[in-house]
């Protein structure tokens, strides 16, 4: 075997697989906070990457570029888009079932729309850099997979960051991880949902643009990106960003040295055949999900809903007299999160003596988490 082309063929699968990556992660978060399988995502970055296809060829605006027009505006659709057909579905009795047969006559009516609109010709993003390439040594990487691996990186880490250093990021995973306990801690879940469902479709339009930047595409080719993102998904595991980039660059790899040595008939085949093997020993997919179950709690929260004042005994007996206390599981796995009434959020860590980390909002004081032994963690205000 040419050692130049297995490095070849590896790196093209990289720049693939970040953008199934990208692709993949607002699949998994809706799938996972929102209960929702939402078979149109794939055809909705298929629309972003026509929005970005319409404004190089009329405006001559780079993909990139376009990407800050396509991707805020895709937002701004899905936000309409769940006010009308995706909330009233999460109150159905099978959710999942619902949403999946109202997605697929979203996605069906999608495709039938760009068909009208852009005619099911194939189209190819030609940006000026379409024809140049970046040559090092014996390897050869065309500027627009470059581009598109560059944008894929760029979303799935502004991505990983929204969750993991912002208020309403760390609230989708509370959500995600407990979602009766955040609504009772004053967690708003179909504001949550919408911005959940709104941010899904937006990163789906920018890896629409990663993929028009890699292959051509035309209106039904979200079928086949729609088995992909199950793909990826299942190995990675629902709800998990880390994990979903990972299964995308490991599925990205497969497929890539899979097109370099064998005939293209037998590439789903390999790559199938792999997961089937791969979910016989990881059911649970390469990182195991954190969503809490009650059977995995190690312990019980205790929230104390009134001021402590000495002489005030937790819960009953004298002075307690006003006093609710609310049992909740407490997770053995360090860094889950918990939520405070009042919008407070607080990230716990340990098990045998917990943690909090409290988060100050608007600057003003808030009450102060206090942790102590027996898994248990009580509230109070100071």
């Amino acid at each position: 075997m040419d050692p130049v082309l297995i490095i070849q063929s590896l790196i093209s699968g990289i720049m693939m697989g970040m953008v199934y990556a990208l692709l993949s992660v607002g699949f998994s978060l809706t799938w996972g906070v929102m209960h929702v399988i939402h078979i149109s995502h794939a055809a909705f970055g298929l629309l972003g990457a026509y929005l970005s296809y319409s404004l190089l060829q009329y405006f001559g605006v780079d993909p990139v570029v376009s990407a800050a027009v396509s991707v805020p505006l895709l937002f701004l659709v899905a936000c309409g888009v769940y006010q009308l057909l995706i909330r009233p579905i999460t109150r159905a009795k099978e959710v999942i079932v619902a949403s999946m047969i109202l997605t697929l006559s979203l996605a069906i009516i999608l495709e039938n729309v760009m068909v009208l609109i852009w005619k099911a010709d194939p189209r190819v993003l030609t940006p000026t850099y379409a024809s140049g390439a970046l040559i090092l040594g014996p390897f050869y990487f065309q500027y627009p997979h470059l581009v598109g691996f560059a944008l894929s990186l760029a979303g799935i880490t502004a991505i990983y960051l929204f969750l993991k250093k912002t208020y309403t990021g760390m609230a989708v995973r509370a959500a995600w991880q407990q979602p009766e306990a955040a609504q009772l801690y004053g967690v708003n879940l179909y504001r949550i949902s919408m911005i959940t469902f709104a941010l899904a479709v937006s990163t789906a339009g920018a890896g629409g643009i990663g993929l028009a930047l890699l292959n051509s595409f035309e209106p039904h080719s979200h079928n086949l990106c729609l088995i992909y993102l199950f793909l990826v998904v299942i190995v990675g595991g629902v709800g998990n960003v880390i994990g979903t980039a990972l299964a995308g660059l490991i599925i990205g790899v497969i497929t890539g040295l899979s097109m370099a040595f064998l005939p293209y008939q037998w590439v789903n085949l390999v790559t199938f055949g792999l997961l089937m093997i791969f979910l016989i020993f990881r059911p649970h997919g390469l990182l195991r999900n954190r969503r809490l179950r009650h059977s995995e709690s190690g312990g019980n929260l205790r929230i104390d809903t009134t001021p402590d004042h000495p002489g005030h005994a937790p819960g009953r007996g004298p002075g307690g007299a006003g006093r609710t206390d609310r049992r909740l599981p407490v997770p053995e796995n360090p860094g889950a999160l918990l939520l405070r009434r009042d919008n407070l959020l607080c990230l716990c860590r340990g098990t045998d003596r917990e943690e909090c980390r409290v988060f100050r909002r608007g600057g003003r004081n808030i009450p102060e988490v206090h942790g102590h032994s027996g898994k248990t963690l009580q509230f109070h205000h100071v």
